[in-house]
Order: C-alpha cells, then sequence, then structure tokens
C-alpha cells in the first residue's frame, strides 16, 4: 500500500492534466452513452487517488474537491462554441466520486 500512496499524488495530477486537455477536443472522445461511464470512471478514480494521498483528516476534500471540478467542467463547457454543459454529466460526476470514494472506504480497512 505504501507504494501507492507515494503514486497517488502524482497521479491526480496525470488525471487532472489529462481532463484539461480533453476539454479542448471538440465533441469529446466519447459519445452517448459511454461519455457516462467515462465520467464516471475518471471522477470515481480521481476521488479514490486523493483519498489515498490525503491524510485522514483531509479525507472529505477527496470528495468534494472532485465535484467542485465536475461543476467548473461543466461550466467551462456552457462557455464554449463546440461543447455544452449537461446536468446528467455531473450526475455521473457525483455517481463516480461517491462510488470511488466508497471503494477506498472498503478496501483501507
Amino acid at each position: 500500500m505504501k507504494k501507492w500512496i507515494l503514486l497517488s499524488p502524482a497521479a491526480v495530477i496525470v488525471v487532472a492534466s489529462a481532463m484539461a486537455y480533453l476539454q479542448l477536443i471538440p465533441g469529446g472522445l466519447f459519445h452517448s452513452p459511454w461519455d457516462k461511464a467515462a465520467h464516471m470512471a475518471l471522477y470515481g478514480w480521481l476521488a479514490a487517488a486523493m483519498a489515498v494521498a490525503l491524510a485522514p483528516r483531509w479525507r472529505a476534500f477527496a470528495l468534494w474537491a472532485p465535484l467542485a471540478l465536475g461543476v467548473a467542467d461543466e461550466l467551462s463547457q456552457s462557455l464554449s462554441a463546440h461543447r455544452s454543459a449537461d446536468v446528467m454529466d455531473f450526475a455521473a460526476d457525483t455517481a463516480g466520486v461517491i462510488l470511488g470514494y466508497a471503494f477506498f472506504r472498503s478496501t483501507s480497512r
């Protein structure tokens, strides 16, 4: 488990950077319904990796930070000429965060 703890901060940076890059691609990489699965997987993984990387007293941040990122992602898409904001994308983000954090909690005991 200790090796994973060392890789988690780097993994969070890589995933957040990839999310920012993918935001620039017109239309995105995935099309419905697979885009929702991609949202769930990415945000779930981000929440789990953050939970691993953070000290126990800061782990609530692993729930709120990805959700704030999801809101920022959808708001920024509403400003783009090639993308559009979608409430269902944010719902998939939220489900992914909850599942990712729950997975972390179930495996960290």
